[in-house]
């Protein structure tokens, strides 16, 4: 993903057909899944696979989810993406994103990651 700023903003584009972003020494005590916004000017014409791993962008799988395939002319979504293991202590979490084998790279932003 590449950082950008964009209306005040601080954002991650979802520049190709794969990419991570990490974040660096989280606490997931108690987190069962991240809501990730994501927001885009023309929506993509395909959905977005996300992953969690630990430690690396191919580390330990703890979670999956995806954003399908939004309307034509919708401006954001959202992906839910749960958590496969209790994790009790802070790790580097990598969020990795991929889409559909096939499908075409578009202008998508992370806006948003909330761990619930």
């Amino acid at each position: 993903m590449q950082a950008v700023q964009f209306n005040g903003m601080d954002l991650q584009l979802l520049t190709g057909t794969n990419g991570w972003l990490l974040v660096k020494d989280i606490d997931l005590k108690g987190v069962k899944n991240v809501v990730m916004a994501l927001g885009w000017q023309e929506a993509p014409k395909n959905g977005y696979e996300f992953q969690l791993h630990l430690n690396s962008p191919d580390g330990p799988l703890v979670g999956t989810g995806e954003m399908k395939a939004p309307s034509a002319g919708t401006f954001g979504g959202m992906a839910l993406v749960q958590l496969t293991d209790v994790i009790a202590n802070a790790v580097n979490l990598y969020v990795t994103y991929k889409l559909p084998e096939g499908g075409q790279p578009s202008q998508v932003a992370l806006v948003n990651a909330t761990f619930n």
